[in-house]
């Protein structure tokens, strides 16, 4: 007995020993290769505008800082393990970075 299909069209894991499809064999090859999502987050002082992330960064950047999203290129930019704004965000604000890396 294999793995089902739900009504959404997800399939469920497969009974151990059951083969993956090509698409989803497909899916998963390009899900590893992307990478893992992390969650930073940080405390303003009204200062600093670099932040130092815990992994280093790959794709998939998405900043808020005070509650706003911010626009990449516009409001910061990533670099390896650095996130710059390009202001230096109010003393106290909470500042949230999720990435892939």
């Amino acid at each position: 007995m294999g793995a089902t299909e739900s009504t959404r069209g997800i399939r469920t894991l497969p009974v151990e020993g059951a083969n993956l499809t090509s698409a989803e064999e497909d899916w998963v090859t390009t899900e590893a290769a992307a990478g893992n999502f992390q969650v930073d987050t940080f405390t303003g002082d009204g200062s600093t505008t670099a932040f130092t992330l815990t992994q280093t960064y790959s794709a998939s950047v998405i900043a808020a800082e005070g509650g706003r999203v911010l626009d990449e290129g516009d409001d910061y930019t990533a670099s390896g393990t650095t996130l710059t704004i390009t202001y230096a965000p109010p003393d106290g604000s909470r500042i949230l970075i999720v990435y892939r890396y």
